[in-house]
């Protein structure tokens, strides 16, 4: 039996093939799905401030002004961000 990994590694080496050839049938919600699927990871407070590029104090401002989500507790982890719940809510 495949692995889930090597699954995952399968379909997206024939879809980005697809897209390559421009014979990808992805509507631009199902690709822009996708795309929040793989963007969903978890960072800490200093990894989201370095993925956003800024200071720890422009991320806490941009926290407390409510331009970007406060972190969420994850167990085993803390207070964690996502990047795609970060880039959506900077480009509101």
């Amino acid at each position: 039996m495949e692995s889930l990994k090597n699954v995952l590694i399968r379909v997206l080496e024939e879809t980005l093939h697809k897209i390559k050839t421009d014979t990808c049938e992805l509507s631009e919600v199902e690709a822009m799905d996708i795309i929040s699927a793989i963007l969903h990871q978890p960072l800490s407070r200093e990894e989201a401030y370095e993925y956003l590029n800024c200071s720890r104090t422009t991320f806490e401002k941009l926290m407390n002004s409510g331009k970007i989500p406060r972190g969420r507790k994850v167990k085993g982890r803390g207070l964690v961000w996502y990047k795609d719940e970060l880039n959506k809510a900077l480009h509101r």
